[in-house]
């Protein structure tokens, strides 16, 4: 059948950062948070140094994209999968740079 999903169709936060606390502002019971806060990711330089990667991108979600997404992960479960697959990426970019 037919569902109507709402999504963010403006651009939404991504923050890997020590302080976690929620960034939206207004009451949390009538403003709906997209923004996704979590831990600095722990990642290992081309010569093996660990470090603690503090970083924040922006995404923006397509519409032609919503279904398959929506129909996979559900209208949550995808923020969860966002979280992993960034950490992959920014894990896999500081192996590839030598810590100076």
């Amino acid at each position: 059948g037919n569902m109507l999903v709402t999504f963010p169709s403006t651009f939404q936060t991504m923050y890997f950062v020590a302080d976690v606390k929620t960034r939206c502002s207004g009451d949390e019971a009538e403003v709906e948070c997209f923004e996704v806060v979590r831990q600095p990711v722990k990642a290992r330089s081309l010569d093996g140094l660990e470090m603690s990667v503090a970083i924040s991108f922006q995404w923006k979600l397509t519409p032609k994209a919503l279904k398959p997404l929506y129909k996979i992960l559900g209208a949550d479960l995808y923020k969860d999968e966002f979280v992993r697959f960034a950490r992959s990426a920014i894990v896999e970019g500081c192996s590839k740079f030598q810590a100076d």
